[in-house]
C-alpha cells in the first residue's frame, strides 16, 4: 500500500516473510500465478521485488490495478 505495507491473502506480512508464504500456498499448483494489487502511488521498485519472487520460482505474476 502507500505506506509500503506487504499483504499476503489480506494480512499485513513483512517482506521478509513474503518469499517464503508465497511459495508455500503455491507449491502444489499446477500453474503457479501471484496476483499483484498495488496502489497507485507504490513505487514501482516495490512491484518489481514482489514479481522478482514470482519470476525466481518461474510463477506467473499478475498486475491488478484499480479501475479509474
Amino acid at each position: 500500500d502507500k505506506n509500503l505495507t506487504f499483504y499476503f491473502n489480506s494480512k499485513v506480512t513483512p517482506f521478509s516473510q513474503l518469499e517464503s508464504k508465497i511459495v508455500a500456498a503455491l507449491k502444489n499448483s499446477e500453474e503457479p500465478c501471484v496476483s499483484i494489487e498495488a496502489e497507485k502511488s507504490v513505487p514501482i521498485e516495490q512491484v518489481v521485488r514482489v514479481m522478482n519472487i514470482a519470476k525466481t520460482y518461474g510463477y506467473k505474476a499478475i498486475l491488478a490495478t484499480e479501475p479509474e
